[in-house]
């Protein structure tokens, strides 16, 4: 079992996943092996830093405290890397052919279940009643925020991805221990292309009410939520590989 939880001025984050492996051999040539992993907890308030800015000012720096809040600033929940279950099973058969050489056999189950996400709305001004509270306690003020809706942070989930990959390889002896090898692989066998990811632009929807701080508590998707929009919100199509080596 794994834990970590830390506490610091830029947010806080706490972590737990159990990881279970097991493994079943039949004779000389079926093996079988699994490992799993479930991810119990992987919560905080804050994703991280943005890249090559470690001093960027946050919500959780003693910035502006009048005018943003937990809930719709910095809420706790899943953090985008929490991923309930991971699983990652194989097994492969060797195939002696006698003199011909030995032909092996792999099969690998690869399964991830969703990600999380938040609805959340990026780069958006301050409200009229935020401006004014900071403008009375600062002489300078955020251009944009992110706003969090009642879901709060990592609600929803991307979804489940279930993947195939072959390989066969063919290992041919010579003399003594050469061993020329050749290896066939598709990768994504069957072609499956769930969205483990996808477009979640919202935006504040201004005919809902208002909270205290004059920020709209309802929000309106956007027209291409919930779609793919790049070949990343996908799994690698199916590939064919083709390799060769010599083994002594």
């Amino acid at each position: 079992m794994n834990h970590a939880w830390a506490n610091t001025n830029e947010g806080q984050r706490v972590y737990d996943a159990l990881q279970f492996q097991a493994g079943l051999r039949r004779g000389a040539r079926w093996n079988v092996q699994a490992n799993y992993t479930l991810q119990l907890k992987n919560d905080g308030n804050q994703e991280g830093e943005a890249p090559n800015q470690p001093g960027a000012p946050s919500v959780f720096s003693g910035y502006f405290p009048e005018i943003f809040n937990e809930a719709r600033s910095f809420p706790i929940g899943h953090l985008d890397d929490f991923q309930r279950h991971r699983v990652r099973a194989w097994t492969t058969y060797d195939l002696g052919i006698g003199r011909a050489g030995t032909i092996n056999l792999g099969l690998l189950y690869r399964f991830d279940s969703g990600t999380a996400y938040s609805i959340r709305s990026a780069g958006q001004g301050l409200t009229a009643t935020q401006t004014q509270i900071g403008l009375a306690n600062y002489p300078d003020l955020p251009t944009s925020q992110t706003i969090f809706y009642s879901q709060g942070r990592g609600s929803e989930f991307f979804e489940d991805a279930h993947l195939f990959d072959l390989a066969v390889t063919y290992t041919v002896p010579v003399v003594k221990r050469l061993r020329p090898w050749v290896k066939a692989e598709v990768r994504n066998m069957f072609n499956s292309t769930p969205l483990v990811s996808y477009n979640i632009t919202t935006r504040p929807d201004p005919a809902s009410p208002r909270d205290a701080l004059g920020i709209p508590t309802g929000f309106i998707k956007g027209s291409a939520f919930g779609t793919g929009t790049a070949t990343t919100n996908y799994p690698f199509p199916r590939e064919f590989f083709i390799s060769t080596g010599i083994r002594f």
